[in-house]
């Protein structure tokens, strides 16, 4: 599975999602776009698995902190790219 794009949209779970390098965790991280998350409430992304699995970043409100869960069940291969202009057309 190739990694994601630097930048590029992605859509997944009925949201969307853009690409980053989090230089610190040596790996990709999806953050929601234009606050269009997807079903999950309180995820704020994704963090790709150095296997390729998508493990929901989410905020846990009651201790103020970003969480990592492995449960959603996704791959890099259930990504769609989406072009950033259609989206905002």
């Amino acid at each position: 599975m190739p990694p994601p794009k630097e930048g590029a949209i992605y859509a997944i779970d009925g949201g969307f999602f853009s690409a980053h390098y989090n230089q610190e965790q040596q790996g990709f991280e999806l953050w929601t776009w234009q606050g269009l998350a997807g079903y999950m409430i309180g995820r704020t992304g994704f963090v790709v698995a150095p296997d390729g699995r998508l493990l929901d970043r989410v905020f846990d409100l009651e201790r103020e902190t970003m969480e990592v869960i492995d449960r959603c069940g996704y791959t890099l291969t259930d990504l769609e790219e989406v072009d950033q202009e259609q989206l905002m057309g």
